[in-house]
């Protein structure tokens, strides 16, 4: 198993070589919405994302994207506190001491995604299983997997954070397992919860900073049960339009526990530009939420093109 996938990471390393990043990512763009993307004048919130992936070249989405280098964006602006803390940062699992790590902690790797694994009991942790993730992801390129540049650059390694209780209800009320928040020009325009994430069953709702919920899906059904207000809620708007002040578009993500906040990630290509919004106007909706400067950005591209593969 090992061997197949490290053979498909080879595989998606041989394809950079074969098909271009404006080929691939209209290809896949028309096989997921049956329908040809406009690179010209970007319309809705999808080919907007994709515009991003392929012409805006800014050096800070790989210094947000990486797991690391965040750290230090977070801490400067809304502060440290809102920081998960690390037990460890690594670059092999071989070095990775077990015997000194608590019963419970969260390994990841800084330079993509799904790579996760959470322990929560450390006498039932398959340590063998969990060394074989992580060295298939130090291994692979986000970009080579989607073509989104940004994770291209990033140098891999572990991060061991502790682990945070969000399950903390004693009366098993439904809690999402983050809070991921849509900001356009500085500002949050809506609210994604996900539930059951790690299941088979996943739901999201979509809500207004209001607390309303919106009359759009992406890519899932809503949750069947009423989810309340969060009493956090306010405050996380505050420290994401802090955090978004200077972008065009982003999504920051928290986690909540019952007493504090953690700063998750920042988000500039949510689903790879594949997100099935429904009905399909509001991925109309959604892009007119969010101005590019096309001009600006062509030119930033053809001047940075050099940096980069």
């Amino acid at each position: 198993m090992f061997l197949l996938k490290w053979f498909k990471i080879q595989l998606q390393v041989l394809k950079l070589y074969i098909i271009s990043d404006e080929n691939y990512r209209k290809k896949i763009y028309k096989k997921r919405f049956n329908k040809e993307m406009n690179l010209n004048d970007p319309k809705t919130f999808n080919e907007k994302i994709n515009y991003r992936i392929l012409k805006d070249r800014n050096p800070l989405y790989t210094k947000l994207a990486d797991k690391i280098q965040v750290r230090e964006y977070i801490k400067d602006k809304i502060g440290e506190q809102y920081l998960i803390p690390i037990l460890g940062i690594y670059d092999s699992p071989k070095e990775i001491n077990y015997e000194t790590l608590p019963e419970k902690f969260v390994l990841k790797c800084n330079h993509d995604s799904g790579s996760v694994i959470i322990c929560e009991d450390k006498s039932n942790f398959n340590l063998k299983k969990a060394n074989n993730k992580l060295k298939l992801h130090l291994k692979s390129n986000m970009y080579a997997k989607t073509r989104e540049w940004h994770y291209k650059n990033i140098t891999p390694k572990i991060l061991c954070e502790e682990y945070l209780d969000i399950y903390y209800e004693e009366n098993k009320k439904p809690i999402p397992e983050d809070y991921r928040l849509h900001c356009f020009h500085g500002k949050v325009e809506f609210i994604e919860l996900q539930f059951n994430k790690f299941k088979e069953k996943k739901f999201i709702n979509i809500y207004d900073k209001n607390w309303n919920i919106q009359p759009f899906k992406m890519g899932f059904d809503n949750s069947n049960f009423t989810v309340e207000k969060p009493n956090k809620i306010d405050k996380i708007i505050e420290l994401s339009e802090i955090l978004c002040n200077d972008l065009d578009y982003c999504r920051v993500d928290f986690f909540v526990t019952k007493d504090r906040i953690y700063f998750a990630e920042i988000t500039f290509t949510p689903c790879n530009g594949l997100d099935l919004i429904t009905p399909e106007d509001w991925d109309y909706k959604l892009g007119k939420k969010w101005t590019l400067k096309t001009n600006q950005l062509t030119n930033q591209f053809n001047s940075n093109e050099k940096n980069y593969f």
